[in-house]
């Protein structure tokens, strides 16, 4: 890979290896990601997080236009997509280079639990989206980003707050794929519940 070939871009990733602290053999061995297409931001907010954190190569004009990466604590699990998100913000100059070029270490304390992705995808969407319970005239899907808090809260147990979010989905256009895994979802956890 060589960089100086996409000089003309601000923001450069690829995917990346998983290394798993114990051996898995049920999921991929790759953190695969998206090109984003125009407008960025709109990308963003609508797919979720498509870069992986340790493959991105940007230039520092543009982290220090946006202030850097955000060390707001309701962002934790998130200051990477944050930080993509208000970079998108002043740019679309975005790259992804096919390969892999790195590895991205999936251990069992990652801060990616259940709590903390619902506590930083709602300060994403409160920063990039709005109100969350109020219909948005912005035009910007975030029913990925719902899902993942209902999927969330449904593995910590919490099935009232689940079933709020079920009803804040339901408002929101959602594509043929996310309704068929959002019932199924919520069809595996109904079942759970039954069983406990």
């Amino acid at each position: 890979m060589n960089i100086e070939n996409h000089y003309k871009y601000d923001f450069i990733y690829h995917d990346l290896y998983k290394h798993y602290e114990k051996k898995n053999f049920l999921y991929k061995n790759k953190a695969k990601t998206k090109q984003l297409k125009y407008p960025a931001h709109k990308f963003l907010i609508e797919n979720g997080n498509v870069i992986t954190n340790s493959s991105v190569v940007l230039k520092s004009s543009i982290l220090k236009k946006i202030n850097g990466i955000s060390e707001d604590l309701s962002l934790v699990a998130a200051e990477d997509y944050d930080c993509w998100l208000r970079i998108a913000n002043e740019t679309e100059r975005f790259k992804r280079i096919s390969g892999c070029y790195g590895f991205y270490w999936i251990g069992e304390n990652n801060t990616s639990s259940a709590n903390k992705t619902i506590t930083s995808l709602l300060a994403i969407i409160k920063y990039h989206y709005g109100d969350i319970k109020q219909n948005s005239t912005r035009n910007l899907n975030i029913s990925n980003l719902v899902f993942a808090i209902i999927k969330s809260h449904l593995i910590l147990g919490n099935y009232e707050e689940a079933k709020i979010y079920n009803k804040i989905i339901k408002t929101l256009s959602i594509q043929y794929l996310l309704k068929f895994k959002l019932r199924i979802l919520n069809l595996q956890f109904s079942i759970k519940k039954l069983i406990e």
